[in-house]
């Protein structure tokens, strides 16, 4: 098709896709720099966001960021593009307030976003707000089926707090 069509947009797309899965990271942005440039709306940010995953398996963390950013302004309903986003602002140090903020759009953007959940149980863990991690656990916690990052996340919350009949119900689970 590129042959024939070499600003085809969703097969620019499709194959920087590809590229990701096989870690050929760097043809993978060449690819999406090119399914950026040809169109506009939610496509667009699809490639964008994809660039920006390539740029973090390359750790190009200010790139990255930009690339969601610019993702977000297509689609501004998607939630993992935020919690990507969120995760950029963690590695490129960004003020906390601004990373919870990032997950907190994340989570009302998708109810119960376990994935957003669970970074920013970790995130306010690291900052020893365990109080306020502990709301984030207990949501995870909630429900018919448990996964293992929550499990873990409870788990070592219950240790680092002292908490042992806690941790004993955990780790009977």
């Amino acid at each position: 098709v590129l042959k024939t069509n070499p600003n085809h947009q969703v097969t620019l797309i499709n194959l920087g896709l590809v590229l990701n899965q096989e870690k050929r990271y760097p043809e993978a942005v060449e690819v999406l720099n090119l399914a950026v440039g040809t169109n506009s709306g939610s496509q667009k940010a699809k490639a964008l966001a994809a660039k920006g995953d390539a740029l973090m398996a390359m750790q190009d963390y200010v790139g990255a960021q930009a690339a969601f950013e610019q993702s977000i302004l297509y689609r501004p309903q998607h939630a993992s593009t935020f919690r990507k986003l969120a995760e950029t602002k963690v590695a490129n140090h960004r003020d906390s307030a601004d990373v919870l903020k990032t997950l907190s759009l994340a989570i009302s953007l998708r109810s119960g976003y376990r994935l957003a959940l669970i970074d920013r149980a970790l995130y306010l863990w690291k900052m020893g707000r365990f109080n306020d991690a502990r709301k984030d656990i207990e949501t995870l916690l909630t429900g018919t089926s448990v996964d293992n990052d929550a499990d873990w996340i409870a788990l070592h919350f219950y240790i680092a707090t002292g908490r042992t009949r806690q941790t004993e119900q955990q780790l009977g689970k």
